[in-house]
């Protein structure tokens, strides 16, 4: 209880001090003489003030804002607040003592002392409040270095702030930085953070186009204020108020000045590629939207029509239209269509020979046809819709069974690339794992043979996962993984990306068709994502924000993300909830390496982002990497005794292989010895990287 007390106390401790040295403002002003140094006391004691008001801000919601674009928001709102409250008062002069008599030291007293007081308290609150919400903005996906900058920053503002107040008014009115006095250098210090700080601006690059343009046109706006007030201050009240203050308050808006100014270039220098990103955003959340209706197991035409839909919207086509493949008749109907009219559907040519379906049927493989006007299997298209100008078409197929093409089609000629293609074919593989569950559902409620129908299930979920290993000069890898029931929700990818091994190991919580599902959505957003961050912890929280609008509130992803130099032999990597990786170095005992994460799903994002963490190792040549999922350690015997991590890591230790696949082997062989008879109660999945000698 006296604590909680204290507590409080310490909350009003500012304003305490601040009414004290107000009063004795108010009895030093009518007493008409104020010495020098308790001026220099007072300004210590203002400075007192704003150290105490500093961890207080955390009290208030506004300042542990974490939103990129309400932080911006509340900058801009408070920079034109408080450059209006500075202009409006630099006309009342204030002055800390008054002369003659006692008519003209009230007078002076209800137009200068009481203005000039709350005007300079409101500009100060309000350049300090600035201050920590660009806080937020600096420290936005920073790095440790960043946040020893910051403090570095305000340290030297709080130092200059005290020389200031030390040298005088008059050279702080006219002293210059990075002079040899201790003005100057204090000054110059303050200036240098202030640039090292301002080019922190990791924000911009996860607004989108339309925020981008606004943050950039509002911006000259907040850079005419913070100048207004940063060149102003000189020679204003406030300098007259406190020095120290006047100091803060023109280091503050020294700092927005700068942090605008690189910002407002970024956004122009980002602005031409804004697009891009807002493509990339629109197909993963499609992505995402077309694999929980694959969970939702929507009737056929339903599927049919979402499928066709989510594609136009994705490559932002003019035209869209699915055609389905009817195997017992060999022939092509319209499944569903999108910005055709009822005439254009019934005229669409359907099963002309050497047209694109016939094609992808024979070919299995996917047409981009730029110059539809120069393809000779778009001939009927031509003639169907002469405005044509290039088309897209991509395979429906699961497992052998062919289910159509996914057509896109645009007026304008060469307005197709890799992406539209890469994202046109996810979206077909979606399709045609919905189509088959579909199909699979409705022999299930016909003919009751759900155990066949979930057998080729497990074979399409087999068909996500790496078929074969990597070939990787360096590393040799080998990955295994086998489902407690017909599917399950484990997984495991290997992918390059920029010269490194990407290794994702991953667990859905749950079993079944459930947790399969949602590892074929996991798998969908990493592929998207994989390419566009070279940070396992960038990745995973990337993927965090996308997975949490659509996971149900029961389901939790864990993941282990590894990023693998094979020319280095560096190994960064980062976990969200998962098994920790162990490490075997040659000639040492393994280590289990862990690190801190929650799992994807559990949070929006800043309490995720928060807790992971990323690390990195440098193995040497002959270093072993074992990546496993929880269905391995806690494989149970008859007895239910579970296999346990001390197993895993006595196997490893004996060192009786020698390349990854051995050691797989070793592995698995145990874990059946340990289990025995008894069934599989978790998914199984192992991943090994040898770094060769």
């Amino acid at each position: 209880m006296k604590l909680k007390l204290w507590k409080k106390a310490f909350y009003f401790l500012p304003a305490l001090l601040f009414l004290m040295i107000t009063g004795l403002d108010l009895l030093l002003f009518f007493v008409g003489f104020m010495p020098e140094v308790v001026r220099i006391l007072r300004d210590f004691f203002l400075l007192s003030v704003i150290l105490l008001l500093i961890p207080l801000q955390q009290l208030f919601p506004i300042f542990k804002e974490k939103k990129i674009t309400l932080i911006l928001r509340n900058i801009i709102l408070l920079s034109v607040i408080a450059w209006a409250v500075f202009t409006v008062s630099t006309g009342h002069y204030h002055t800390l003592v008054a002369t003659g008599s006692i008519f003209t030291k009230l007078s002076a007293f209800a137009r200068n002392f009481l203005i000039g007081t709350l005007s300079a308290v409101l500009v100060l609150l309000l350049n300090l409040s600035i201050f920590a919400l660009l806080k937020n903005l600096v420290l936005y996906k920073s790095k440790p270095s960043t946040l020893r900058n910051f403090r570095l920053l305000l340290i030297a503002i709080l130092i200059f702030a005290v020389i200031s107040s030390w040298s005088g008014v008059e050279t702080f009115r006219f002293g210059t930085p990075f002079t040899a006095t201790p003005f100057g250098l204090s000054y110059g210090a303050v200036l240098l953070l202030i640039f090292i700080n301002a080019t922190r601006t990791a924000w911009i690059s996860f607004l989108n186009r339309g925020q981008k343009w606004r943050t950039f046109m509002l911006t000259p706006v907040v850079i005419f204020c913070s100048t207004s007030v940063m060149y102003g201050i000189r020679d204003s009240f406030i300098v007259e108020y406190s020095v120290v203050w006047a100091a803060l308050i023109a280091s503050f808006s020294a700092f927005l000045f700068a942090y605008s100014l690189f910002s407002g270039i970024l956004l122009l220098l980002h602005l031409p590629t804004a697009r891009i990103y807002d493509e990339k955003m629109i197909a993963i959340r499609s992505l995402q939207e077309l694999s929980q209706s694959i969970s939702l197991f929507l009737e056929r035409s339903e599927l049919m029509q979402k499928v066709t839909q989510l594609a136009s919207q994705v490559i932002h086509s003019d035209f869209a239209w699915l055609e389905i493949y009817d195997a017992r008749h060999d022939r092509f109907t319209l499944g569903a269509a999108v910005h055709l009219s009822e005439e254009e559907m019934s005229g669409l040519p359907l099963d002309t020979g050497d047209g694109i379906s016939r094609w992808v049927l024979r070919n299995h493989d996917s047409v981009v046809a730029n110059d539809a006007g120069s393809d000779a299997r778009t001939a009927a298209l031509r003639e169907w819709k002469k405005e044509i100008g290039a088309v897209l078409a991509v395979e429906v197929r699961s497992n052998d069974r062919f289910y159509g093409v996914l057509f896109s089609a645009n007026t304008s000629m060469y307005s197709f690339d890799q992406f539209d293609r890469d994202m046109l074919q996810s979206f077909a593989d979606q399709a045609a794992i919905a189509f088959q569950n579909a199909h699979l559902l409705a022999e299930s409620l016909e003919k009751e043979r759900l155990t066949q129908e979930l057998r080729i299930a497990r074979e399409a979920q087999q068909k996500l996962l790496p078929r074969t290993m990597p070939r990787i000069p360096g590393v040799d890898v080998a990955g295994f993984s086998i489902p407690a029931q017909e599917v399950g929700g484990d997984y495991f990818d290997l992918k390059m990306s920029d010269d490194k091994l990407v290794v994702i190991i991953g667990d859905v919580s749950g079993k079944g068709t459930a947790a399969a599902f949602y590892m074929a959505e996991v798998k969908g957003i990493i592929d998207c994502l994989v390419d566009m961050h070279d940070s396992p912890a960038e990745l995973l929280a990337r993927a965090n924000r996308v997975l949490y609008r659509g996971l149900e509130k029961n389901m939790f992803v864990t993941l282990l993300c590894a990023y693998i130099d094979p020319v280095e032999r560096s190994v960064t990597f980062s976990r969200a909830g998962h098994s920790p990786m162990i490490w075997c170095p040659k000639g040492q005992a393994p280590r289990l390496m862990d690190s801190k994460g929650i799992a994807l799903g559990l949070d929006s994002g800043r309490i995720f982002e928060q807790n992971t963490e990323e690390k990195c190792l440098r193995a040497g040549a002959g270093d072993f990497l074992v990546f496993y999922t929880d269905g391995l350690t806690e494989a149970r015997n008859p007895q239910q005794q579970e296999f346990q991590e001390k197993k895993l890591l006595s196997i490893l230790a004996n060192r009786t292989f020698i390349t990854a696949g051995e050691l797989q082997d070793h592995i698995i062989a145990a874990a059946k010895e340990h289990m025995h008879i008894a069934p599989m109660h978790d998914d199984f999945t192992l991943v090994v990287v040898k770094f060769e000698e």
